[in-house]
């Protein structure tokens, strides 16, 4: 009887390995295509573009580096673009071209292009998209000036070999700077549905892509080396680095609005209490802003038109000269007034304001009928700036 139990024992423990050695080629990690970046684009003739580009894992021990074009295998990327006529009948072409288990768990970049954002709802396009199974929804999104597929045919390591970890960082510094904002395809999505403040997404560009607006300073020195059309900003480096992140495309009700230029993302990211420290532009002289607290929002709703009142305290690296602060004040609260001016005259209003506002309706059938966009639209908006640790 013992002898019958120990090879009943032995047949189960023979079962077990194989069903666990058996779960299938596809299911294990070199046979899976992982993807690490994913562009979106439309078509000469309206069909949904899809490029995807997958790490390669070999066991050759190479360094990972750029790839050439959509399509191509050279280096450790593969490169793959198709096409559809909606996003899920595009992305089921994908799984069918990827040779391996499509797997989107590792996705750190989304890149829309701007083309796509104006002619698209996008509001339906982020539903699709974050609905889809494994798909991380913290990873970054980007609009791009140009096609999406030609920014991402241009992705490479700047520092170091992984791109992965390179986007991660890249994204990072210029969040930490106030010049792009911490957009997520999370958020995106939450703030598309939601009946608050707007989403704000990354804007990017490559090197040769030329700026078609204007100058837009009537020949005053702007606030930030980084204000202006991000294209004209970009036209001032000279850099191996194709890819440059700076600005934000702003939506409302999953429609694309316009953008914010750099300046005027670092002063967004400041209401929004998204900022440590910024640099401003005074007479020719860069001043370190550090902030201190978190900035106060009032917004009064019984005034006609309606009226937020923005408190914002600061504090000033230490100068071997006495700053002008009233010219200061007036220099940099000039300059949030212009940026809530923007976002009324685009119908949106990405700072936060109406989650404030939102608190004195006891109900959301209240808060929506109360029309938030066009009140915000009409609102009068006073500006109170503290300066603290002036030091000369």
């Amino acid at each position: 009887m013992r002898r019958i139990k120990r090879v009943l024992g032995g047949l189960l423990v023979a079962a077990i390995a194989v069903g666990l050695s058996g779960c299938g080629a596809s299911r294990q990690v070199e046979n899976q295509a992982y993807i690490l970046v994913m562009g979106l684009d439309l078509s000469e003739d309206g069909e949904l573009v899809i490029t995807a580009l997958s790490p390669k894992i070999s066991g050759g021990g190479g360094d990972e580096s750029g790839s050439s074009g959509s399509g191509s295998e050279s280096g450790d990327y593969l490169h793959l673009s198709v096409r559809g006529e909606s996003y899920e009948r595009t992305l089921e072409r994908l799984n069918w071209a990827v040779p391996r288990t499509l797997n989107l768990s590792q996705l750190k970049l989304i890149v829309f292009s701007q083309e796509l954002v104006e002619q698209v709802d996008c509001g339906d396009l982020f539903r699709e998209i974050a609905k889809t199974e494994l798909l991380f929804t913290a990873a970054h999104v980007v609009v791009s000036a140009g096609k999406a597929q030609e920014f991402i045919d241009n992705l490479q390591p700047t520092v170091g070999t992984r791109l992965s970890t390179d986007i991660e960082a890249s994204i990072e510094h210029y969040v930490n700077y106030g010049i792009a904002p911490d957009s997520r395809l999370a958020t995106l999505y939450y703030q598309t549905e939601s009946v608050y403040s707007d989403p704000l997404a990354i804007y990017a560009m490559l090197s040769d892509e030329e700026s078609s607006g204007e100058d837009g300073q009537d020949g005053a020195q702007p606030a930030s080396a980084l204000s202006g059309p991000a294209q004209q900003v970009s036209q001032k480096l000279d850099s191996d680095i194709k890819t440059r992140y700076l600005g934000a495309a702003v939506f409302c009700d999953g429609r694309y609005c316009g953008l914010l230029d750099g300046g005027e993302t670092v002063l967004a990211n400041l209401l929004t209490d998204s900022l440590n420290l910024f640099w401003y532009t005074l007479e020719d002289e860069c001043i370190k802003l550090n902030t201190v607290g978190k900035p106060k929002i009032k917004v009064n709703m019984d005034a006609d038109p309606l009226k937020i009142e923005i408190s914002i305290r600061l504090s000033v690296s230490n100068q071997d000269h006495q700053i002008p602060v009233e010219k200061l004040r007036d220099s940099l609260k000039s300059d949030i007034e212009a940026l809530i001016e923007h976002a009324q005259h685009m119908g949106a209003e990405p700072f936060g304001f109406a989650e404030v506002a939102a608190r004195s309706f006891l109900t959301l059938d209240q808060w929506q009928s109360y029309n938030w966009r066009e009140k915000f639209r009409r609102a009068d908006v006073e500006i109170k700036l503290r300066f603290d640790q002036l030091n000369t």
